[in-house]
């Protein structure tokens, strides 16, 4: 285990005083709001550690790079994300809130249990490092996936669906006899190009298994089509304006990516900054219990209480208000069966000396829990 030295200490706490300072600022970034009172409870964290202090701090800083980011791409244009980028966004704050929770319970150990499980704490650091990566990949592959769909309504061709076609006025060029009428018709068909219509000027997709006479004129006069007349354009002006289509389609797509790390979340709360709360209705189950998210949730620490049911429980604050946390982590299906057997439990216990369950995590948490009042703490029958 490398020494630290007084001059490492005098250095963390100044990277910690900046960093606490960056998130201070972020924190009005509405997206970046929970990501950011998460991680500031990080730094607040690793300063209460001693082994691997190094490692965690550096993980904290690229956490802190990817939120800056965020704000820098984001800043005043996040309300058009896509559903793909919101997810990602929460996927990365569930990445901060398991990280958050496991520096909070080695802080609580003693140095000679940390010294002891050395090996297993690096091994944890690197899942998280590697858990980082992740999302910043999944960021990306959504962006790449915007950006297709994006190019893919740029090439879309809308033509009303009441309009009728009189396919027997159209002018072909290279049509010699019935039989390459008809192919003609099938190319249309194969390639989902509609016929010019009379009065309804098409503009080309430029791709190759385009059809050439899709692109005849249909700006004659009332009456039957004719040849294209003396005023069509050259096939270099068409080049020339399918180039600056294709380049009006890059500049949306570099905006597009520029913007890829956008989330729109209206409802969000900072967990730090009670001031800038935005109102909303809390949602409340027909027995008048609270559905709580994540973000209404401030972790302090773990519980003292390490006992049976108590085991993994931790202390939070919501809206001002001291609680206790208790979170269902594991395997999926068996966390939810266990929670749901606590809620039909604790929900016929209001009062009296037993524990008061204040409300339970809604259906999108990412991990089940429960909220408890503070005291008292002695649990019913069948927990």
């Amino acid at each position: 285990m490398p020494l630290v030295t007084a001059e490492d200490v005098l250095q963390l706490a100044v990277d910690v005083a900046a960093a606490t300072k960056e998130l201070s600022n972020l924190a009005s970034f509405t997206p970046a709001a929970i990501a950011s009172g998460i991680l500031l409870e990080i730094f607040k964290t690793i300063q209460q550690i001693q082994t691997n202090k190094a490692d965690c701090h550096r993980l904290a800083l690229r956490c802190l790079s990817l939120l800056r980011r965020v704000h820098d791409q984001m800043v005043g244009r996040w309300e058009d994300s896509p559903p793909s980028l919101v997810k990602a966004l929460k996927a990365f704050e569930a990445t901060l809130e398991t990280i958050q929770v496991f520096l909070i319970n080695e802080a609580s150990k003693s140095w000679h249990a940390r010294l002891r499980r050395k090996r297993s704490i690096e091994q944890a650091l690197h899942s998280f490092s590697v858990r980082l990566g992740d999302a910043e990949r999944s960021f990306q592959i959504s962006t790449l996936i915007n950006i297709h769909y994006a190019v893919g309504d740029k090439d879309t061709v809308a033509v009303p669906r009441d309009t009728k076609i009189d396919g027997s006025n159209l002018y072909h060029p290279h049509a010699s006899s019935s039989k390459d009428s008809l192919d003609e018709k099938a190319g249309l068909k194969k390639y989902n190009v509609s016929p010019p219509v009379e009065g309804l000027c098409l503009e080309s997709s430029n791709q190759s298994g385009t059809p050439k006479h899709a692109m005849a004129h249909s700006t004659a006069p009332t009456g039957q089509l004719g040849p294209p007349a003396a005023s069509t354009p050259a096939p270099g002006s068409l080049r020339d304006a399918a180039v600056a289509s294709d380049a009006a389609v890059v500049e949306d797509v570099e905006a597009s990516y520029s913007s890829f790390l956008a989330v729109q979340m209206p409802e969000i709360v900072s967990p730090k900054i009670s001031s800038r709360r935005r109102e909303r209705q809390p949602v409340v189950d027909d027995d008048g219990f609270r559905r709580y998210h994540q973000s209404d949730l401030l972790l302090r620490g773990l519980s003292r209480t390490r006992e049976r049911w108590w085991a993994g429980t931790a202390q939070a604050e919501v809206d001002g208000q001291s609680v206790i946390v208790k979170r269902y982590e594991g395997p999926r299906e068996g966390a939810l069966e266990r929670w749901k057997g606590d809620v039909e439990v604790l929900r016929r216990y209001r009062g009296g000396e037993m524990a008061r369950m204040l409300g339970y995590s809604q259906d999108s948490c990412t991990t089940p829990f429960i909220v408890l009042a503070s005291a008292p703490l002695r649990l019913p029958e069948g927990l």
